[in-house]
């Protein structure tokens, strides 16, 4: 049905309708609003920890001051850090919530933070003194200094020094 006279003609719409498709629009727009300022949050937040992560520093430079790899002489507890200079509790609690991230984001946290949980365990059970196969030995001492450069530059160039630790 139309409503009007000659050329201006418009069509009846139910006022119900209209009030429905303002509110869902409403909805919509405040519900992506909503997604895009939780995915930033949990990136800062990811960022935070990802910065606080000293032990990786500490871990590599241990590694790097062995006169002989595990093969000759086996890792003990002094030789890693302990497991809260690496936190993971935002990423561990925040498993749900990744998809709010960039896709591009989301690979490399996700990479980045399944190496550093291995990591991680490797080095809880040498500080714990259990007995630690050869090769996730040889795995440590080989690939935590890699694992400490793509912290460096896992947000772009110099992205973890205090400059850069507040652009996004």
């Amino acid at each position: 049905m139309w409503k009007g006279e000659g050329t201006n003609m418009s069509p009846n719409i139910p006022a119900w309708f209209s009030i429905a498709a303002t509110l869902l629009s409403g909805g919509a727009i405040a519900y992506l609003i909503r997604q895009v300022w939780n995915s930033y949050k949990l990136k800062r937040a990811l960022k935070c920890e990802i910065q606080s992560m000293e032990g990786l520093v500490n871990c590599t430079n241990s590694m790097n001051s062995r006169r002989s790899p595990p093969s000759d002489k086996e890792l003990g507890p002094s030789d890693v850090p302990p497991g809260g200079s690496i936190p993971t509790s935002i990423y561990e609690a925040n498993l749900q919530r990744l998809g709010l991230l960039r896709q591009k984001d989301l690979r490399k946290i996700v990479g980045f933070y399944s190496d550093v949980l291995r990591y991680k365990s490797i080095m809880s059970s040498i500080r714990a003194g259990e007995d630690i196969p050869d090769p996730d030995q040889m795995d440590l001492y080989q690939s935590i200094g890699d694992l400490e450069n793509r912290r460096q530059s896992l947000f772009g160039e110099n992205w973890i020094s205090e400059e850069g630790a507040d652009e996004e």
